[in-house]
């Protein structure tokens, strides 16, 4: 993490932050029950990370400090994760500064005592087919899915040994010639409960095994007093969360937080695809003009995050006049010198602007922009014309689209 962003020693200065979000995860990591807290110095954002979710919170939406600590996060992790917010606005704002890896939806049940009949869910568990059995954790068990993982490993993943499980966890699981086939075992716990994680092998689905574990699971933990929560993942584990008692509360949206690692290399790859795409739109057309629109368009569409695309070309005063471009609509004419675009075209060289509000002269076509990279297009030394890009939120480029703005302004520059 950079020395901005630090693990919480004291989970409980980050209540304020998460008040209100009715999720387990989150009070995994307030009660300091398992799961680590991230925060920043201002601490106006805070995030939890646990096992393959990270649930992050700002009620007064500080962008720079959301953005400061995805990042973090970010440059730490080793795998994806499902990137969660309490409310629609702060999920809003997780999303206008992450790149787009993808994401989906989740269903949340009601966490309500006494909505369960113990009577039915004995009769489901008792409902198991010939060749199957019941089992607790045992040894044997744990020994078993840490061995073979794979569809299994999150009956576990969060505890660090049998000791540990076995203190604070539950887990049923469905045998078959002492084979796991089936399980429903806690994903975490909270104090008072668990999150209840389910699975079954493909060649054992359709024989209601998932539903007999979660059943002797739930009247498990009913048993010791600890409240089973259930967050679907999908329809089908609503409906059996359903069958068992659990009421339907709400739908809500993830998106995948990738290691920084995995975002370079998908970047490097998508940008290597557009810089050959623009060689090959310019290739057989010798006015500039018309490559000037396409390259635009392209960069619009390649690059996310940003809110204007577009070139500006050098008149015989210095002055520079507005090109083809993508975007809302943009100053027609930059005086000679004049903001990032003029000290680009004055300087031949490329300006790459974390933040516009801090550059002397800055010019405001659109008062949303908050970061900018110009590129000059020099052909026989003289700059012809200024690529220039713009992003709604700060830092948004890094080396990474220097590099292709640069590709695309070099080749640009054959066609004045």
């Amino acid at each position: 993490m950079s020395s901005d962003i630090h693990r919480l020693e004291d989970p409980s200065a980050a209540l304020e932050l998460f008040d209100g979000w009715d999720e387990t995860t989150v009070w995994s990591a307030l009660d300091g029950t398992m799961g680590e807290i991230y925060v920043g110095r201002a601490m106006t954002a805070a995030c939890v990370l646990l096992g393959d979710f990270a649930l992050l919170a700002s009620p007064a939406e500080d962008a720079d400090a959301v953005q400061a600590l995805l990042a973090g996060v970010q440059a730490e992790i080793d795998h994806p994760m499902l990137l969660a917010a309490p409310d629609e606005a702060q999920f809003a704002l997780c999303r206008s500064l992450l790149c787009d890896m993808g994401g989906g939806v989740r269903y949340a049940t009601r966490k309500e005592s006494g909505v369960f009949d113990p009577a039915r869910l004995r009769r489901f568990a008792a409902d198991v087919p010939a060749g199957y059995t019941l089992s607790g954790m045992t040894p044997e068990i744990w020994a078993q899915i840490r061995e073979k993982g794979g569809w299994m490993r999150d009956f576990i993943s969060n505890f660090a040994d049998y000791a540990s499980f076995s203190a604070q966890a539950l887990g049923v699981f469905a045998l078959r010639n002492g084979e796991i086939v089936c399980g429903a075992s806690s994903y975490s716990v909270f104090d008072g409960g668990i999150e209840i994680e389910i699975g079954t092998h493909e060649a054992h689905r359709r024989r209601h095994l998932a539903r007999a574990c979660a059943a002797q699971l739930i009247l498990d933990c009913l048993e010791r007093g600890l409240y089973p929560s259930w967050d679907a993942a999908n329809l089908e584990s609503l409906g059996l969360a359903q069958q068992l008692g659990y009421r339907f509360s709400h739908t809500y949206p993830y998106l995948t937080l990738a290691p920084q690692a995995v975002v370079d290399a998908c970047f490097d790859k998508k940008y290597g695809e557009a810089a050959l795409q623009a060689a090959a739109l310019l290739e057989g057309e010798p006015e500039p003009v018309p490559c000037m629109a396409n390259l635009a368009a392209l960069l619009f569409e390649t690059l996310d995050r940003v809110n204007w695309a577009g070139f500006y070309t050098v008149q015989s005063d210095g002055s520079l006049l507005l090109g083809p471009f993508q975007g809302k609509p943009a100053c027609v004419r930059i005086a000679r010198g004049r903001g990032v675009c003029g000290a680009a075209c004055e300087a031949a060289e490329t300006q790459l602007v974390p933040d516009v509000h801090a550059f002397p002269g800055h010019i405001a076509c659109d008062s949303a922009s908050r970061s900018e990279l110009v590129v000059p297009v020099v052909r026989d030394g003289a700059v012809r014309a200024v690529l220039d890009i713009d992003s709604p939120i700060r830092n948004r480029f890094t080396e990474r689209e220097r590099a292709l703005a640069e590709k695309i302004a070099d080749l640009l520059a054959a066609k004045f």
